[in-house]
């Protein structure tokens, strides 16, 4: 089955107990952006990356002086909300907030529609795994050749978001700790992710279809 590619990072890490808050990217050109962004959550409003999404979104805005909306596109594991955003235009003003499922969906379901990003988290001693820390982590991914002074603009307001008082405060209320990262340093570590768990999905046998 042909699968369409998200392949954009922003590169925000935000560290919690459980994982890491990865936004992917999107940056812009000297107009961008010049009307309302869309951020397509993959899980129901009021859970977890539902409400680490509303958080970063909120500050975003202000930065950017363009409304976010937040559209909740649950269901089948995030998988619907990203296979919408990897068909969206590439311009930066559509993209996606998952949770680190995104990266493990691929192993899961051979047949999916789109190519996620690679990533991977870590988890000790599973399976003869060294050096594996299991975490949960969230991000922002941007459909496949969304400019790269697009993805530079949104990391950038992502950044600045994350710096912010009360967004520190509101995270740690959650058990997470923002870390701003550049986006070929989320790139790497979404390639770290994807790599580990597509050994632990293998040993597991685990398959959804």
């Amino acid at each position: 089955m042909k699968r369409t590619n998200i392949s954009k990072f922003i590169g925000i890490g935000l560290v919690t107990a459980c994982g890491i808050f990865n936004m992917q990217a999107l940056a812009a050109s000297d107009k961008f952006p010049d009307h309302s962004l869309q951020m397509v959550v993959g899980y129901p409003p009021g859970g977890p990356t539902d409400i680490v999404a509303r958080i970063a979104a909120a500050e975003m805005s202000k930065v950017l002086k363009q409304s976010i909306v937040v559209d909740n596109r649950s269901g089948a594991s995030g998988m619907i909300a990203a296979e919408f955003v990897s068909k969206a235009k590439p311009d930066g003003y559509t993209y996606l907030a998952n949770a680190s499922l995104h990266v493990i969906n691929p192993s899961v379901y051979p047949s999916m529609k789109y190519d996620a990003l690679p990533g991977v988290p870590t988890v000790a001693d599973a399976a003869n795994l060294p050096d594996f820390d299991v975490s949960t982590w969230y991000g922002l991914w941007a459909p496949k050749n969304t400019p790269d002074e697009v993805v530079q603009t949104l990391w950038k307001a992502a950044s600045e978001a994350l710096k912010e008082p009360k967004v520190i405060e509101q995270y740690a209320q959650l058990g997470a700790e923002p870390v701003a990262s550049d986006p070929a340093t989320f790139k790497k570590f979404n390639e770290t992710e994807f790599e580990k768990w597509g050994k632990i999905v293998k040993l597991s046998g685990a398959k959804a279809d």
